[in-house]
């Protein structure tokens, strides 16, 4: 029998077997790695969502935040402002896109059901009445995966700048200077936002805001 009738020999399917699995590890893992990389994609695209979705609310909320003041079940003007560390409550300048809602807004920060959320109403969210926190309130979904959020706050005392973890309307006169927001998302990311309230620098409370000291 002639040697080019006597098929392949053990030798070569062997390395024919050799070089296919060499080429499907190879391909594999190609596609592995870029599964990875869109994957990865995929996250950081839906984390710039998120984050651009939060900056929109605090550059109206806190940039805008002004000190309002309501009547409380004692009929003491009190501030509609309540700042502690994981729920925030306030007041914003809001441009009047409706005569009979005026320019303010009032806007809550909290985590539900491993979501931020914030509530917004055109008249004052009065923290204290528990039944009236979330009344008549409409609600946005503003980040998902949500672990927690932390907020501190700044104030003047003498000439140096305090950061609370808490503020406490009855000894503050005005809202804080600024207001630091920090999420902390489930995946043990971290990100924090800063913004100066409206009306609340040095230049315009100097001689009005009244220095704590603590």
């Amino acid at each position: 029998m002639r040697k080019s009738e006597a098929g392949f020999t053990l030798f070569e399917v062997v390395l024919a077997l050799a070089i296919f699995a060499v080429a499907s590890l190879l391909t594999g893992s190609t596609l592995y790695a870029m599964q990875r990389s869109w994957k990865k994609i995929r996250v950081q695209s839906v984390r710039l969502k998120t984050c651009q979705s939060v900056d929109r609310v605090l550059d109206y909320a806190f940039r805008n935040a002004v000190p309002f003041k309501w009547q409380d079940k004692n009929l003491k003007e009190s501030l509609v402002f309540k700042g502690d560390r994981q729920e925030l409550i306030l007041a914003y300048l809001h441009r009047v896109s409706n005569v009979k809602n005026g320019g303010i807004r009032f806007i809550k920060f909290c985590v539900e059901n491993g979501n931020l959320t914030v509530y917004y109403r055109p008249t004052p969210i009065l923290y204290w009445l528990k039944e009236d926190l979330e009344s008549a309130c409409s609600r946005e979904i503003i980040a998902r995966d949500v672990e927690k959020i932390s907020f501190l706050y700044a104030d003047r005392n003498a000439e140096s700048l305090n950061w609370e973890d808490a503020w406490d309307e009855e000894k503050e006169k005005n809202i804080p200077l600024a207001i630091q927001m920090t999420v902390e998302f489930k995946d043990g990311s971290k990100v924090s936002w800063l913004r100066r309230t409206a009306g609340n620098s040095y230049e315009t409370t100097y001689g009005k805001r009244e220095t704590v000291i603590k």
